[in-house]
């Protein structure tokens, strides 16, 4: 764990001194920028998240095509 977040500590700063020598901007402006990609990575994995539990509820929890006989003693969680 704490190889991990040297690792990600390291990760960032070469991340900044990139962006620094590439496109010379302020340290805020770089936190900024470095913000707004993690809000859109969680973005993107909340929603993958959700589509992939919504469609393991599909296929296991609600069986639609499995139960259209017998649908009135199904109970749907």
């Amino acid at each position: 764990m704490l190889y991990f977040f040297l690792f990600e500590r390291m990760l960032c700063l070469w991340i900044i001194q990139g962006f620094q020598i590439s496109y010379p901007m302020s340290l805020e402006g770089i936190f900024l920028l470095m913000k707004i990609f993690l809000y859109v990575f969680l973005i993107v994995g909340l929603q993958a998240s959700l589509m992939v539990s919504f469609l393991m509820l599909d296929i296991f929890i609600i069986p639609d095509h499995f139960f259209r006989k017998s649908y009135e003693g199904f109970v749907i969680l």
